[in-house]
C-alpha cells in the first residue's frame, strides 16, 4: 500500500495481517496500519493514503511508532479520514472571516447549515460538497470563535439527530440502511463466531408518553394551556403490554400553531406586504399582546420585531415593522433589511382552527418518532464475524446497516442497527471479509472524539507514580480556580464582591445558600460519561428542598444525559416548576438566578468544569457547611484527589485505592477483637474448604507405572500403565480403561504425517494398506477403512465405487475428446461423446433418449435391441442428415432397408450393392433400386435388379445339368417375379 506526500510515494509498504479501517457512527473514523520495512521509514504529519475512495492521513506524530525487530523495523500508524479536518477550520457566518457585530448568531434550517459548513470547509480546502439533509425547524446558534466541527455538533444536538461524512461529502440525518433480509446467528455457517452483550442502556424502556407542546399561538379558547394531541388525547402509548406501564411527560416547545410565510412585495424598509396569508390579523389579535414577526432567513434571520399596532391591512396583507434600535444593538429594519422572498412566521396571536390541527397532528408524529426509539430496552452486542461465511455470501457490511440478530441465548431476534464497523485489510489488496460489528440501539458517544494520547511518558517507575498525583493536583487548583470566577448570588441578596484577606477570624463560617438547602435522593451525576469528558448524565430520583419554602417541596428527577462543548464550564441547575411535581436537570453555560424564569426555581446544584487532560471536574456545591469552634458540621469530606471520600449524610466510607489504618483499633461494646465486627464475613466455609481440600489430596487416585499389575497398596479409581494399555482399579480387579496408540502424528510446516484420518465412521484417509481414501461403510480400529467401502481410491490410483456417480457437468477422458456428460435435462442432451471436444457435435454421441449418432462403424455384429421395432439409422452427414433406415419390423420379422426420398440421387435410389473386386478391371455388381426414366412422369420410380456378368446355360450345366430351365416373368399387379 502506497504512502504519498503531496504526489510523491514515500514508500509502498507491504502490510501485515492486523491492519485495519474502524468507522463509528457520530464516533471515530480511521485507519491503523502495521508493516514492516528494513529500513527507517521517516513519515511526516500530513504524509496520506488512499483506500477505497476515502482519503486518510496522518495528524499527530505520537500515532506513528516503531520497534526494532530480527526483520528491520514495525511501524504501527494510525490515519485519519478527512472528517477529521472540521476540527482544523473556523467557522464564518459566510464562509470568510467577518468582524461585526451582533453577527455571532445564525438561524437557518439543517440544510442552511449543511451548506454553510461546506462553504467554510472549501475555504481552507476544495472538493466538500452538501450530500442528504433531513427536513427541520430553525435553528439559531452562536457560532463565535468555534470550529466546523463544534457548530456541527451543537447543530445535531439541537436536531436530536446525527451526521456522517463519506469521503468529502457531507451528511445531516440518522443513517440508516435496510438489512435486505440479512440475518446473523451466532454458530457454524451462520455468521458470528462470537456474540455478546457489550452494553445494556440502564434507562428503562418508555411505554406511555405525555406529550405537549409549547403555549403559542393558542388563544384562551383553545381549552388548555399548552398544545396537546389531536382531539384533546392526553398520551400515546406503545409496548405497555411487554414492560407495563412506564410513564413520562415531555414538551415539545418548538411545535404550537404557526404558518410560515413569504414577503412578496416590499414597500419600504419597515412594510411589507405577503399575500399568501389566507387569515386577517384583526380576527387573530391577543388583548395587550403585540404580534411578533420572526424572519426564518435573509437578511434579518432570527431576529423577532413587533407589528407596529394598527398597520395591518386585511385586504393587501400588508403590515409595518417597528424597528429595534436598542443601545448598543443595529437598528433593525435599517443596518440589515429583509427582501421580498424572505420568510417569516408569526407568534403573539390566536392562529386559525386549521393551524391550530396541524400543530397538533405535528405533535403526535414527533411523539410517536421518540416513543418508537425508546419503547424498547436498549443494548449494545458486539460480534466477530465468520469470514468464510461473509466471503462465500459475497457479505459487505457498512456502518448503519440494520442487520437481522438471532441468538437463542441471548434471547435476541429482531433487527439491530450496525454503529461501528471494524474491517480488516488484506495485504494483497482483495475485498476484505473479516468484520467486527457493534450493533445498539443507542450511540456510545456524540461528535468529534480526541484520539491523540498523552506521549510525554517518562519511564521511570517514580515520575508515573507521582506525575497522576501532581498533574491531578495542577487541575483540582485550576478547578478551584476556575469555580471561584464562576461564583454568583442565585437569589440576588449577597455581596457579590470577592473578599481576599490574608486571615479570617470569626464566631461562625457558613457555607452555602438558603436556596441551596435541599437534597437529591436517588439522583447520581456521572461527568465523564463513557469515558468521555463532554458527555455528563444522571440518573432518575427525588430532589427534596426545605427552604424554597414554609413546608418542604418534592419534585420527581428524570434521567437524563447532555452533550458539552469542550471549551466550556457549565452550570447544572435543578429546574422546578413552581406549581407542579416534575423537574429536571438543566446544564448551561449562563448565570440563572433562583427566579430568573416565571414560573420556575432554578436550583444551583453544582459545577462542570472544563476539561483537563480529558477529564472534566464536577463539583456539586447544595447544601451547607458550617464551622463553629471546634465543630464542622457538612455532607461530604474528601481528599484533593478523590481517593478517601467521607460520606457523612450516608454515613459511607470509600477508599479508591483502598485505606490504610496506623495505630490499634479498638473495637468497644465487650471483647475487642473480629468477633466484635457485626458485619464480619463469615469464614467457616473457608475453613471447611481447606478441611476438605486435604481430604481430597488424602484420597486422590494413584497411578502405577509398571508392566506387571500391582497386587497391593491401591484404592478404587486407582490407575495402572503398563506401557501399552491403561487399567482402573475396580476395588476388586484391574479392568482395562483404554488403549494407547503409538502412531505418532508430525506437523512439519505445510506437512502432517500420520496414521490415519477418519471423517466421523463413514469416511477417511488410510497412510497404508491397499485402500487410501474411502467413504461408505464403518471405519475399523484407529479410523482405518473397512475391506469393501462404497467408494474408494486405492494406492494404485484406481477408483471404484459401488454406488452411484453423478456428474451435473461432464467427466472427460484423457485429452477431453470423449467423456459423459449430464448437461441439459431434454431428450436430445448428450449423454457420452466421442471424437470431438463439443459434445453436441462429436462423431459419436448418445443422446439421453438412447439414440446413437457415429461417423464410421467397424463391427462383427451390431444389435439392434430385443424390440420388435429395433432400428439402425445410418445417417448421411452431407445431406443433412438424411439417412437409409435398417428396419426390423414385426410385421415382416426380418430387416428392411427404408431409404428417404431426398436421399435419391442422380434419378436412383439404391438399396443395396454387392461389389466384387471394385477397383479391378474383373468388377462384378449385383444391386437393388429404384430409378426414374424420363418416358416416366416426375414422381414414378421402378423398381430395378442390375446384375453384371450373369452365368450362361454353359456354365449352369458345370454346376448341375439335372435342373429344369423357366422362362423368368414379372406380375404387375404384385410387382412379384415368377416363372414359367
Amino acid at each position: 500500500m502506497e504512502i504519498k506526500r503531496g504526489n510523491t510515494v514515500v514508500c509502498d509498504v507491504y502490510l501485515k495481517d492486523n491492519s485495519y479501517t474502524v468507522e463509528e457512527i457520530m464516533g471515530e473514523d480511521t485507519l491503523t496500519l502495521n508493516f514492516l520495512s528494513r529500513n527507517v521509514i521517516k513519515l511526516q504529519i500530513n504524509d496520506y493514503i488512499d483506500f477505497e475512495g476515502t482519503k486518510y492521513k496522518i495528524r499527530h506524530n505520537e500515532k506513528v511508532t516503531k520497534r526494532e525487530t530480527s526483520l528491520g523495523w514495525e511501524y504501527t500508524v494510525m490515519f485519519y479520514s478527512s472528517k477529521y479536518d472540521l476540527l482544523d477550520v473556523e467557522f464564518f457566518l459566510h464562509g470568510r472571516p467577518e468582524r461585526k457585530k451582533n453577527f455571532d448568531y445564525y438561524t437557518g434550517t439543517a440544510r442552511d447549515w449543511l451548506e454553510l459548513f461546506v462553504k467554510n470547509m472549501n475555504r481552507s480546502g476544495s472538493g466538500w460538497i452538501a450530500g442528504s439533509c433531513i427536513e427541520s425547524r430553525m435553528i439559531t446558534l452562536s457560532f463565535k470563535d468555534k470550529k466546523v466541527g463544534t457548530v456541527l455538533d451543537e447543530l445535531i444536538k439541537e436536531l436530536d439527530s446525527e451526521y456522517w461524512i463519506s469521503g468529502q461529502t457531507m451528511n445531516i440525518g440518522r443513517r440508516e440502511y435496510s438489512s435486505n433480509g440479512l440475518v446473523l446467528a451466532q454458530g457454524e455457517g451462520m455468521g458470528f463466531t462470537e456474540l455478546e452483550v457489550s452494553a445494556v442502556d440502564d434507562t428503562p424502556p418508555i411505554t406511555v408518553l405525555y406529550p405537549y407542546g409549547s403555549d403559542k399561538n393558542l388563544g384562551s379558547d383553545y381549552g388548555a394551556d399548552y398544545l396537546l394531541l389531536p382531539d384533546g388525547r392526553l398520551s400515546i402509548e406503545k409496548n405497555v403490554e411487554k414492560y407495563g406501564r412506564i410513564e413520562k411527560s415531555m414538551q415539545f416547545d418548538h411545535i404550537f400553531p404557526k404558518g410560515e410565510f413569504a414577503v412578496t412585495e416590499k414597500i419600504d424598509d419597515y412594510t411589507l406586504r405577503a399575500s399568501g396569508m389566507d387569515f386577517n390579523l384583526t380576527d387573530c389579535l391577543l388583548d395587550g399582546v403585540e404580534v411578533i414577526v420572526t424572519f426564518q432567513d435573509g437578511g434579518l434571520a432570527g431576529y423577532d420585531l413587533a407589528i407596529v399596532e394598527g398597520s395591518w391591512d386585511n385586504d393587501l396583507k400588508q403590515f409595518k415593522l417597528k424597528q429595534n434600535d436598542q443601545e448598543n444593538a443595529l437598528k433593525v429594519p435599517g443596518d440589515i433589511n429583509f427582501s421580498v422572498g424572505d420568510k417569516f412566521i408569526l407568534t403573539g396571536l390566536k392562529m386559525p382552527q386549521s393551524y391550530r390541527d396541524n400543530a397538533s397532528l405535528q405533535l403526535q408524529e414527533e411523539a410517536q418518532a421518540w416513543l418508537d426509539g425508546k419503547c424498547e430496552k436498549r443494548i449494545q452486542l458486539r460480534g466477530k464475524c465468520d469470514e468464510i461465511v461473509f466471503r462465500l455470501q459475497n457479505i459487505f457490511i457498512a456502518c448503519g446497516q440494520m442487520v437481522g440478530v438471532y441468538s437463542e441465548q441471548l434471547d435476541i431476534d429482531r433487527e439491530i442497527r450496525v454503529t461501528k464497523v471494524k474491517r480488516y485489510i488484506e495485504k494483497d489488496g482483495t475485498p476484505s471479509y473479516r468484520y467486527e460489528l457493534t450493533l445498539s440501539d443507542f450511540l456510545e458517544s456524540n461528535g468529534f472524539k480526541d484520539l491523540v494520547d498523552d506521549v510525554n511518558k517518562m519511564p521511570e517507575e517514580i515520575e508515573d507514580a507521582v506525575k497522576p498525583v501532581r498533574e491531578h493536583t495542577k487541575r483540582s487548583w485550576r478547578d478551584v480556580m476556575e469555580t471561584l470566577g464562576m461564583m454568583f448570588d442565585p437569589e440576588g441578596d449577597y455581596f457579590t464582591e470577592l473578599i481576599k484577606p490574608l486571615a479570617v477570624h470569626t464566631a461562625q463560617l457558613i457555607v452555602g445558600t438558603n436556596s441551596q438547602q435541599m437534597e437529591l435522593i436517588g439522583v447520581k451525576f456521572i461527568p465523564n460519561a463513557d469515558n468521555d469528558a463532554n458527555y455528563f448524565k444522571n440518573t432518575a430520583g427525588k430532589l427534596v428542598h426545605f427552604t424554597v419554602s414554609e413546608e418542604i417541596r418534592e419534585w420527581v428527577i428524570p434521567s437524563a444525559s447532555f452533550r458539552l462543548n469542550n471549551s466550556l464550564a457549565y452550570y447544572v441547575y435543578a429546574k422546578c416548576p413552581k406549581e407542579g411535581v416534575n423537574g429536571s436537570i438543566y446544564v448551561s453555560e449562563r448565570q440563572i438566578k433562583l427566579e430568573d424564569e416565571t414560573g420556575y426555581y432554578h436550583f444551583w446544584v453544582g459545577v462542570l468544569n472544563t476539561p483537563e487532560d480529558g477529564v472534566r471536574s464536577w463539583l456539586p456545591n447544595y447544601g451547607y457547611t458550617e464551622i463553629a469552634g471546634q465543630t464542622i458540621t457538612t455532607g461530604m469530606i474528601k481528599d484533593k484527589l478523590a481517593r478517601l471520600v467521607i460520606d457523612l449524610v450516608n454515613a459511607k466510607i470509600t477508599a479508591v485505592n483502598g485505606a490504610t489504618i496506623e495505630g490499634k483499633v479498638t473495637f468497644t461494646s465487650g471483647t475487642s477483637g473480629y468477633n466484635n465486627i457485626s458485619d464480619r464475613p463469615n469464614l467457616q466455609p473457608l475453613y471447611d474448604g481447606i478441611n476438605n481440600a486435604q481430604s481430597a489430596a488424602n484420597n486422590k487416585a494413584r497411578v502405577f507405572y509398571q508392566t506387571t499389575a500391582p497386587t497391593s497398596g491401591m484404592k478404587t479409581n486407582d490407575l495402572w500403565v503398563d506401557g501399552v494399555n491403561i487399567y482402573r482399579y475396580s476395588g476388586s480387579s484391574w479392568v482395562l480403561a483404554s488403549k494407547y496408540d503409538n502412531t505418532i502424528t508430525e506437523i512439519n510446516g505445510g506437512l502432517i504425517t500420520t496414521g490415519a484420518i477418519a471423517f466421523g465412521s463413514t469416511g477417511g484417509m488410510a497412510a497404508s494398506g491397499t485402500i487410501r481414501i474411502w467413504s461408505g461403510g464403518a471405519a475399523g480400529a484407529n479410523g482405518q477403512p473397512p475391506t469393501d467401502p462404497t467408494f474408494s481410491v486405492d494406492s494404485s490410483g484406481n477408483v471404484v465405487s459401488n454406488g452411484t456417480i453423478t456428474a451435473n457437468d461432464a467427466i472427460l477422458l484423457r485429452n477431453g475428446q470423449a467423456g459423459i456428460t449430464g448437461y441439459g435435462t431434454s431428450n436430445s442432451s448428450i449423454r457420452f461423446w466421442a471424437g470431438g471436444a463439443v459434445p453436441e457435435s462429436a462423431d459419436f454421441r448418445v443422446d439421453q433418449s438412447g439414440d446413437v449418432n457415429v461417423r464410421m462403424l467397424n463391427a462383427i455384429s451390431i444389435n439392434g435391441g430385443t424390440s420388435n421395432f429395433s432400428s439402425i439409422y445410418l445417417a448421411d452427414k452431407s445431406w443433412n442428415n438424411n439417412y437409409v433406415n435398417l428396419f426390423a419390423a414385426r410385421e415382416a420379422q426380418g430387416m428392411e432397408i427404408q431409404k428417404t426420398y431426398q436421399g435419391v440421387l442422380d434419378n436412383i435410389g439404391k438399396f443395396i450393392v454387392m461389389k466384387y473386386n471394385p477397383d479391378a478391371t474383373a468388377y462384378r455388381e449385383i444391386s437393388f433400386f429404384v430409378r426414374h426414366f424420363k418416358s416416366d412422369t416426375s414422381w414414378l420410380f421402378r423398381t430395378c435388379i442390375k446384375a453384371s456378368q450373369l452365368p450362361s446355360l454353359v456354365q449352369i450345366n458345370d454346376l448341375d445339368t439335372s435342373g429344369t430351365k423357366y422362362n423368368v416373368k414379372w406380375d404387375s399387379a404384385t410387382g412379384l417375379l415368377y416363372i414359367e
